[in-house]
């Protein structure tokens, strides 16, 4: 056999019991999980997994961004920064940043094991369009399932 095919063969094979575990807990999850009021379905959700210590997972639900239009603003579209000037605030223009990349976000539908919690996506406000769950390893319960608050 060739090696570089063997190598891949066993690269392969060797993740494939780790990935079905991680499908396996996600599906449990899944069949729990009671969305919150408010929330969307679930099925709106791009859903991110990883572990959360040693006694549980933790899950981050996320409304996907809408990709930006190819062509979105306007040709005399304009930004503007809020500044004080002489104690009032008023503003200013500036130019305009680039629209954001979303290329990295999961689609509605799409979910994923991460390496940590470290790598969940995190956003600070948002509330439904952010789902966080948490589930008990050792109970096999969900404990917690809560929308982000708003800023």
């Amino acid at each position: 056999m060739n090696p570089v095919l063997f190598l891949a063969a066993f690269a392969a094979s060797s993740s494939a019991p780790e990935r079905s575990a991680h499908d396996a807990l996600m599906d449990e999850i899944e069949r729990q999980v009671r969305l919150p009021a408010g929330a969307y379905r679930l099925d709106d959700y791009g859903r991110y997994y990883a572990f959360d210590g040693k006694r549980r997972a933790r899950a981050v639900y996320l409304l996907p961004p809408e990709p930006p239009t190819p062509d979105p603003r306007p040709a005399d579209w304009g930004c503007d920064e809020v500044v004080i000037l002489k104690g009032e605030l008023t503003t200013k223009a500036v130019p305009c940043g680039p629209e954001p990349d979303v290329s990295h976000f999961l689609r509605a539908g799409q979910r994923r094991w991460v390496a940590g919690r470290k790598a969940l996506p995190f956003r600070a406000d948002g509330g439904c369009s952010v789902v966080n769950v948490f589930f008990n390893l050792k109970t096999r319960i969900v404990e917690q399932v809560f929308c982000n608050g708003s800023a």
